[in-house]
Formats: C-alpha cells, structure tokens, sequence
C-alpha cells in the first residue's frame, strides 16, 4: 500500500491519509498523546495501580492502549506490577517486550558480526574495483 493511500484508523474509523506507519488519523493520536500523559499522572501519583485503576482514568482508555504504550516503552511501571510480563519467559516486567535476563540470553544466542568483518569507507578510498581478478 502506498503512502498517498488512504488508510482507516484504527481507533475511529474515519478514512485519512497516513503521514507514517502511524495506524491512527491525527486526532486519535493527539488524543492518544493526552490520554498516556493523564496515565503517566496518574502512575506518578499511585505507582502500584492495577489494570483496573488505569482503565479508571479515563473511558477513551483501552488495556490494547496501555500494553501498546508499556511495549513501546513511552509508559514505565514500578517494580513488582504485574501489569506487563516478559514476552519470553513470562517475568512480569516495567516495560518493552523482555526482562533484562531474557534480553541478555537471546544476545548470546546472536552474537553482533566482528566489526573487523567491514570494511569502512576509509579502508575502500583510493581503491579502484577492476573486472579482471587474477
């Protein structure tokens, strides 16, 4: 799908022409953006709120918007909530997808290449790629 194509929002439905992947026309995320920092207050006054107590905030509130908002990392909970659990080992966590454990473990599963392995684009200056390798 192109870009200039119109696309349905997720939250109202209303057709708009998308700027960004961004699934939501501007509205619903200047919307979206006052109701994570009504949460965010709210979090910052009662730190161990469950679920429910964020729900409370406000109607508009969603759990799909409050586990979005914890998975992208735009909203932290403290220590201890179980509001949001490793998507690996079940942990529960303050936010992203994995607990720091977890995250480790799947780094030395896949190790980063050796740098050394690239060339930078000072090793290649003043190098002239010939056809002919002998």
């Amino acid at each position: 799908m192109s870009m200039n194509q119109p696309k349905q929002c997720r939250k109202c439905s209303k057709l708009f022409v998308p700027v960004s992947n961004n699934p939501y026309c501007a509205t619903c995320v200047r919307r979206l953006d006052d109701l994570l920092t009504m949460v965010r207050e709210y979090l910052y006054d009662n730190p161990t709120a469950s679920m429910e107590d964020l729900l409370a905030v406000d109607q508009e509130i969603t759990p799909g918007d409050i586990e979005r908002w914890l998975r992208d990392g735009r909203l932290l909970i403290a220590k201890g909530s179980t509001l949001l659990k490793c998507g690996r080992c079940g942990k529960p966590i303050a936010g992203g997808r994995v607990c720091p454990t977890c995250s480790q473990a799947v780094s030395k599963m896949y190790p980063t290449p050796d740098k050394s392995a690239f060339q930078t684009s000072e090793d290649r200056a003043g190098k002239m790629r010939t056809g002919d390798r002998k």
